[in-house]
C-alpha cells in the first residue's frame, strides 16, 4: 500500500468514545476514517485500505475472520490497536498477518505517524518487536536446520 488516501476501516464497538477518537484521528490525518461494527465483515473496496482491528472489542474468531477476509488482497493492509504489550504483539504477529502495531498506551500523535507509514507502504512496529520477531525467525531457521 503506497497511498496518502488510502482508506482508513477502524474495527471496533462504534460508540461515543470511539466516534471521538475517530474525528480526532479524522482531524489529524485530513481524511476520512470509516468504522464498522466487529461483528460482520464488509465487503471491502477495490482502493487502497488499511483495517485497524480494535482488540479490545474484537474476539480471537473475530480477527481470524478478518484475516482470512484481506488473504490475498494487495490492496489492504492489517493493523492491531489497543495491544497490551509486547508479547501479546508477538502472538499476534504468530497468527494474523498485521502491518501495524499499536499499543493501548500510544499517544494520538504516534498512532497518527504509524497510519501514515501504514499508507505509506511501511511496516509499523516498535524496534524491539522487530528485533524480537527477527530473533524469533532466526532460532526456527536454525532448529528447521539441524532437523
Amino acid at each position: 500500500m503506497a497511498s496518502q488516501h488510502a482508506r482508513i476501516l477502524l474495527v471496533n464497538d462504534i460508540n461515543p468514545q470511539s466516534k471521538l477518537f475517530i474525528e480526532h484521528l479524522q482531524g489529524q490525518l485530513g481524511h476520512e476514517v470509516t468504522a464498522t461494527e466487529t461483528e460482520t465483515v464488509p465487503a471491502l473496496p477495490e482502493e487502497e485500505v488499511l483495517v485497524i482491528l480494535d482488540l479490545d472489542h474484537l474476539s480471537e474468531a473475530g480477527m481470524q475472520q478478518w484475516q482470512a477476509a484481506v488473504d490475498g488482497k494487495e490492496n489492504v493492509s492489517l493493523a492491531a490497536f489497543n495491544v497490551r504489550g509486547e508479547d501479546h504483539a508477538v502472538e499476534l504477529l504468530s497468527s494474523l498477518n498485521l502491518q501495524g502495531i499499536f499499543y493501548r498506551d500510544d499517544d494520538i500523535e504516534l498512532i497518527c505517524k504509524g497510519i501514515e507509514a501504514l499508507q505509506s507502504g511501511n511496516l509499523w512496529m516498535s524496534r524491539a518487536l522487530m528485533s524480537r520477531m527477527i530473533q524469533l525467525l532466526m532460532g526456527s531457521k536454525v532448529s528447521e536446520h539441524h532437523l
